[in-house]
């Protein structure tokens, strides 16, 4: 009918087999690349939540009463 006949020659056995690895490792490679690809970042300005945490903290520092981070930080450690 419309299939070939397949032989057990060990010859064209191997040839096959050689064939399905063949494929088998570029499938690995192309699988492995996607995976290693960077993805796209998103620009930091560009995300709604960065802008509202930017404004966020343009809040609290206008209000902000008392010792700044640095000074803060150096209290906490006492340097």
């Amino acid at each position: 009918m419309g299939t070939e006949a397949r032989t057990t020659d060990p010859r064209s056995v191997e040839e096959r087999l050689d064939r399905l690895y063949a494929e088998l490792a570029d499938l690995k490679r192309q699988v492995i690349l996607g995976r290693s690809e960077p993805s796209p970042v998103q620009e930091p300005s560009a995300a709604p939540e960065w802008q509202d945490l930017l404004a966020a903290a343009e809040e609290v520092s206008a209000q902000w009463e008392g010792l700044g981070a640095a000074e803060e930080i150096r209290s906490q450690r006492g340097v």
